[in-house]
This record gives C-alpha cells, structure tokens and sequence, in this order.
C-alpha cells in the first residue's frame, strides 16, 4: 500500500483513478470502518474478494461473501460493514451513469429504466471478469485491454442480469414536480435546504413529498442532499481546494462534518481522497 493509506492495522483503503474516464476504483479492507447509509450518482459494480460484508439495501439486508458480485443502480441508498471481526476485503468500481448509458447503446442494448432484482449476485465468472479488468486498468501500460475487459465484463453482467421496469402511473403522474425537487437539490445543495423548501418546490405536503421521492428514487430527499454535495465536494477537491473551504462551498457545517460524510460514502477521508486521486 502507498504511504498514508493505512488507518489502522487492520483497515486501509486506496482510491484511485482509472484511464476510463470519471471510473473510480476503491480496494480496501474494513474490519471497524461502518459505511452510513448513502448513495452515488453513478453506478457502483463490486466484488467482493475476502471476509463477508453484510449490507442493507432496497429494504432488505444481505450478506455479501467471497467472489460476488455487487451492483448499485445510480442514487440506491444503501450502507455496509464487516459481518465478524475478521472484517473483509472488495474492490468497488464507480461508474458514470451515462458512461452505462452510452455502452449500453453502443450495444444495442435498453439502457433506460435498468432494473437488478438484488444488489447481491452470486456470479463467479462475471466477477472474475470484472477482477480482470480491474488489474489491468491498474496497471501503468494496459489502459486499451482494461477498458476494453471493463466495457466487455459490465456489458456481460448488465445482460445476464439486468431487466427493464417500466414506469409506474405514480410515476408518470408525480414526474415533473418530482424532477423539480430533484432539480432543486442539484442546484441548491450548497444551502440550508428544509422540507419546507421542497414542498414549496412541488406544491405538494411535507409527507407526501419524502414518501412519493423516496418511492420513486429509493432515496429520502436528505441522503440526495448529501450525494450532491459529496460530488460537488470531489470536483473540488481534485482541483487541490483546501478541505475547509470544500466544506464551506459544498454546505456541510465544518471540515469535520465533511469528513465524517466523505468517509462515511466512499471509505476514505476527503485527504485521503485528494492525496491519492492528484498525482
């Protein structure tokens, strides 16, 4: 591991970079680290590749063990933590959702309403595959071979596995005061935003509102918020801004409140992030 990547004898984590464009790579190993409840803008394919990691998402929880796979669609809430005290060990891709949108297309495959029916496939040889491309987008020279295993292998898994759900009446009906909510939070994430101001948004009540957004994205207005800011905190911060200055522009309270956030959805602290992301 590179200096500074250790937390503890037991857990450490590297983010990194890939060639493909806006993919990220985490490995790391967890036995304390408790990952809170959170979501990503963008896909998430992971395997994992020692211990089990017991997670709870779309309202069930589940155990994840040694060689499956794991797949969040964009904005899935979901949180994660070692199920015993030898904790475990995953290698989580972050993916662009309109990088899986333009694959997708490429392969004349639908690419809207994309539906896993679990978060949790028990799959050996699309995680193997994935694995693949992953040591080779590591290494310095093979950057063509690993995204070309890495299209090749979430093509495979989207295929074997994925279905196509189409709209609900609620959601048809509720679209565009639900897409102004969302609108809102992508443009106001920097603020105090209240329950108040984004029922003022849709002109609907305060109940309705986090029931029918958390029905329709599977994600609370709240843990929306916190992607938004989180995002915005990592364009930030790959630009080299001060950790406390991130903090103050992206609307958390402190540098404290950021870290304990930043950490809580990716596994590293914002410093962490920075250092490994900037070379």
């Amino acid at each position: 591991m590179a200096t500074g990547t250790h937390e503890s004898a037991a857990d450490w984590a590297v983010m990194q970079a890939t060639p493909v464009s806006g993919v990220e790579l985490l490995r790391a190993h967890f036995v304390r680290h408790t990952f809170e409840r959170h979501s990503h803008e963008g896909w998430c394919l992971g395997v994992t590749l020692a211990g089990n990691q017991t997670f709870r998402c779309r309202g069930a929880t589940t155990t994840s063990h040694h060689g499956d796979l794991i797949v969040f669609r964009p904005d899935e809430a979901h949180d994660g933590h070692g199920e015993d005290a030898s904790g475990f060990r995953y290698a989580m891709l972050y993916l662009p959702e309109s990088l899986i949108d333009s694959w997708l297309k490429q392969s004349g495959a639908q690419s809207q309403h994309v539906l896993f029916h679990s978060a949790l496939i028990h799959d050996p040889a699309g995680s193997g595959a994935l694995m693949r491309s992953v040591r080779a987008l590591t290494q310095d020279t093979e950057s063509l071979r690993g995204e070309s295993l890495l299209c090749e292998s979430v093509l495979d898994v989207f295929a074997r596995h994925a279905g196509h759900a189409p709209k609900t009446v609620h959601e048809q009906s509720s679209a565009k005061w639900l897409a102004a909510v969302r609108e809102y939070l992508d443009t106001h994430y920097a603020e105090n935003v209240t329950v108040d101001d984004l029922a003022h948004v849709a002109q609907v009540s305060r109940v309705h509102l986090t029931r029918a957004f958390s029905q329709v994205f599977g994600v609370p207005p709240h843990v929306q918020l916190n992607s938004r800011r989180l995002q915005a905190a990592k364009g930030l911060l790959a630009r080299g801004v001060p950790m406390a200055d991130v903090a103050a522009r992206v609307g958390f309270s402190d540098q404290s409140h950021l870290v304990r956030r930043f950490k809580g959805s990716f596994g590293v602290t914002p410093g962490a992030w920075q250092r490994q992301m900037i070379r």
